[in-house]
């Protein structure tokens, strides 16, 4: 593996700080550029192990982050190889999940610190070699899991609430709630999985849904935080799944 790094982002102050960060790690900077039309090139010139995408590139809607999922896109269709960390904050949270679905191999927030960066590359530059398949990065099971939780937010006496899963895979979670929560909420999660130990997690909501006549709200969320171990124990759970599924065809993200 060439252990280098090309990061992408429209904001000078954004780069250096991911820059900064980088300098603690075991991984060089191959390149920066603040041009979303300068970043193919640079990943054909250097081609680097992975390209750090700030999504606050705005698309043709003119939303921030339309332009880094779209960017995401054309990174990992010209070089399929390539590891893509994106990179967001609280105005681009609802496109991080957009970014993993788009291929991002994982999502990490701004302003970047090098512990949650030494992290987040270590973890996906497996030192066995051992890249996750597209296909179980996509995967998304229909799981009925009871899900208790309470938002970070909310202050150690706050009360956990009850909640049933949908859908689980490495990057989002599905789940039935009683309550809504604004887009970019962090709730302290625990899952609890068939024969094991409750699965903790920080879950970040992405998408709200009413589900009509039921009284109910259906949320997406992308995994925020969680431990090493933890992490694990969610791809092995997800790897048994996929194994397991009589079709042989997961339930894919779309």
């Amino acid at each position: 593996m060439n252990p280098t790094v090309v990061v992408a982002g429209p904001s000078p102050a954004r780069r250096a700080e991911f820059i900064e960060a980088l300098r603690d790690t075991a991984y060089r900077l191959a390149a920066e550029t603040g041009r979303a039309d300068a970043v193919l090139p640079l990943t054909t010139r250097f081609q680097p192990w992975c390209v750090a995408v700030d999504l606050a590139y705005a698309g043709g809607s003119g939303r921030a982050g339309d332009g880094g999922v779209a960017l995401v896109r054309q990174i990992l269709a010209a070089h399929p190889q390539v590891t893509v960390l994106a990179l967001f904050e609280e105005t681009t949270a609802t496109q991080a999940a957009e970014a993993r679905r788009a291929g991002a191999s994982d999502a990490l927030r701004m302003p970047v610190e090098a512990p949650a960066l030494i992290r987040a590359l270590d973890t996906l530059s497996n030192p066995r070699g051992e890249v996750a398949s597209r296909k179980l990065l996509a995967a998304r099971h229909r799981k009925a899991l009871t899900v208790s939780y309470k938002a970070v937010d909310e202050g150690f006496f706050a009360r956990r609430r009850v909640a049933v899963t949908t859908e689980i895979g490495l990057m989002e979670v599905i789940l039935h709630a009683e309550e809504a929560f604004a887009a970019g909420r962090v709730l302290a999660a625990e899952i609890k999985l068939p024969g094991d130990a409750p699965l903790k997690a920080h879950l970040q909501v992405s998408r709200v849904e009413p589900l009509p006549g039921l009284g109910r709200f259906q949320l997406t969320l992308m995994w925020s935080e969680m431990r090493p171990e933890e992490r694990e124990r969610l791809k092995g759970f997800v790897r048994g799944m996929l194994t397991k599924a009589p079709s042989g065809v997961p339930a894919l993200a779309k």
